[in-house]
């Protein structure tokens, strides 16, 4: 058997001469990222995790970059945004009328037709099955259609908003695919951004390096310190989970919940709550709660399009296996519990990581004890629960998982182990995890940290 999983494998930083594109100018590419795929003959993905099976790395398959640009046409002339691009390192088939419906309409709303056209129009075009690069983009934005219905706000709190989806012949690449988003990075008068808009995945990776504004201070001030960037991560998620629950309320899980997908306003989390506002990123592996497929798979009613019933899902994950084997009544409610699930992991990463002595508890190694000595149920179920209680014991017990007195265990321990009872909830039976918006009601949220 052959388990196919597509994973990062390279990350570049490149600058190119300014461009045109349909009414944006995009004048530097912040990064690029390079994915690929993994082949291995044994069936349990942590065999491949743990190095313990052979495994091959095959040709990249999809390339998206990140470019800063600003818009050249209408009222909004002059407009900063970031662009997205999406390109497939196979030979992109020529563009159809799919590239022309997207470029007349790609600057003033949905395309003529409506989501079901357009995922007709997608299905018909034959490069859905050909190209990864064009399934994760044609994915990502149907689930944005389905968020920005026509007529409806391009940017709405608690999600990255959408002004438009550019693909076509007058790319310099034909066969790419570019997205425009709204810029919330850095801003200089003088210069063009150096780096992409922050995430919890670059303030996470700061604190490895010792390189965070709080980090400055954290010696003379190490309770304090630990307050505000617990304040200031709790700000940042509570914010995502809204954009969370309107992305359930839409029929839509996300897929691929982690730091990397929470957009922060700014790094400086010596502001504690105010820094850190987040928006949901990354909707590329979305799918319809009704289904289970991938949003632009299905039609207005969640159903599977005609059109692609003979053809493989090519953004295929293990989802409908796990919703199986966790005896899942529905399993629109299995993919729900599955991004709830997967907050509870970023929650208890946000806190801890950086709050531990450096390298000392990243991802990796929370995921080794949730899903290893600290999983509450077989793997034979896939129930996902894990013995909370028992977790927070044993970070108690390191030294490592504190700076100065202080770290995520004292910070989940506030008003009463508030943060341990959310935490408890989101990894708990998938059948008895919160909504997204029931997780929201939550006292954590507004209790006093370190009180």
């Amino acid at each position: 058997m052959a388990l196919v999983i597509t994973t990062l494998h390279s990350l570049a930083v490149a600058v190119s001469p300014s461009r045109s594109l349909v009414g944006v100018d995009s004048q530097r590419v912040l990064s690029t990222l390079r994915y690929g795929v993994v082949t291995t003959s044994d069936p349990d993905p942590e065999a491949l995790l743990s190095g313990r099976a052979a495994a091959e790395l095959g040709r990249e398959e999809v390339t998206v970059s990140l470019a800063f640009g600003q818009l050249t046409r209408g009222d909004a002339a002059g407009t900063r945004v970031l662009i997205k691009e999406y390109r497939a390192d196979q030979t992109p088939q020529t563009p159809t009328e799919i590239a022309r419906a997207q470029l007349e309409g790609s600057l003033s709303g949905a395309p003529p037709g409506g989501l079901d056209q357009l995922e007709a129009l997608f299905a018909s075009d034959g490069r859905s099955a050909a190209s990864i690069a064009a399934a994760m983009a044609e994915n990502e934005f149907a689930a944005h259609l389905r968020l920005q219905p026509p007529g409806g706000s391009d940017e709405a709190y608690g999600y990255r908003g959408k002004l438009s989806k550019l693909l076509g012949q007058e790319s310099p690449e034909p066969g790419t695919i570019r997205m425009v988003f709204p810029w919330y990075g850095e801003v200089t008068r003088m210069a063009l951004p150096t780096r992409t808009p922050p995430t919890l995945a670059t303030w996470l990776d700061l604190h490895a390096r010792g390189e965070t504004l709080s980090a400055k201070v954290e010696a003379n001030i190490p309770g304090r310190t630990c307050q505000l960037r617990g304040e200031y991560a709790r700000g940042a998620l509570s914010t995502a989970l809204l954009g969370l629950t309107r992305l359930h309320e839409a029929a839509l899980t996300h897929g691929s919940l982690g730091a990397s997908a929470v957009l922060v306003s700014s790094e400086d989390d010596r502001k504690g709550a105010s820094g850190g506002k987040g928006r949901l990123l990354d909707l590329a592996f979305a799918r319809d709660l009704r289904s289970l497929e991938p949003a632009s798979r299905v039609g207005g009613d969640g159903a599977l399009l005609p059109l692609l019933a003979d053809r493989p899902d090519p953004l295929a994950t293990d989802l409908r296996e796990r919703a199986a084997r966790a005896g899942a009544a529905e399993e629109g409610a299995f993919g729900t519990a599955d991004d709830m699930r997967a907050f509870g992991v970023l929650l208890l990463q946000a806190m801890v990581e950086p709050n531990a002595e450096r390298g000392a508890f990243p991802l990796a190694r929370l995921l080794q004890l949730i899903d290893g000595p600290f999983a509450a149920s077989s793997r034979a179920s896939a129930d996902g629960a894990v013995d909370v209680d028992g977790l927070r014991d044993y970070l108690a017990a390191d030294d490592a998982c504190r700076r100065g007195g202080y770290g995520g265990v004292e910070l989940l321990d506030s008003a009463g182990g508030a943060g341990w009872s959310l935490v408890a909830s989101l990894l708990g039976p998938y059948a008895e995890r919160p909504s997204a918006a029931a997780a929201l009601g939550h006292p954590f949220w507004s209790a006093g940290l370190l009180r």
